[in-house]
């Protein structure tokens, strides 16, 4: 079920405006600001350069999140409302601690670029 909501998100993206390089700290802000709305801790973000891909050029951003399995769902949930164009290349999710009440997300973020 995580793959096909994952998978709706990059075909919306395709239908919306490019993002260009001067707006991409608003959009870092903003996954910043995401996170700390549902309860996550912004390890790392990691912007890269526009390349190719899959026929269109795009962005790419690296993120590692840390929290609560809800507070993970809830920013998945939350990224289609960020109004950018923007999909999920790639995600990697590890328990953390000896428990597994908190969850490590690696996120691998494409937006789509001019």
């Amino acid at each position: 079920m995580l793959r096909e909501w994952i998978r709706g998100i990059s075909y919306q993206a395709l239908g919306e405006a490019p993002v260009p390089l001067e707006a991409l700290p608003l959009l870092y802000e903003a996954l910043f600001r995401l996170a700390e709305e549902k309860g996550l801790q912004v390890q790392s973000l990691d912007p890269g350069e526009a390349a190719p891909t899959g026929g269109v050029r795009a962005w790419r951003v690296r993120l590692l999140l840390e929290g609560p399995y809800a507070g993970v769902l809830g920013y998945l949930e939350g990224l289609p409302g960020l109004g950018k164009p923007l999909w999920v290349e790639a995600y990697t999710l590890e328990p953390v601690g000896e428990r597994g009440e908190r969850l490590a997300l690696d996120l691998v973020l494409r937006v789509l670029a001019p």
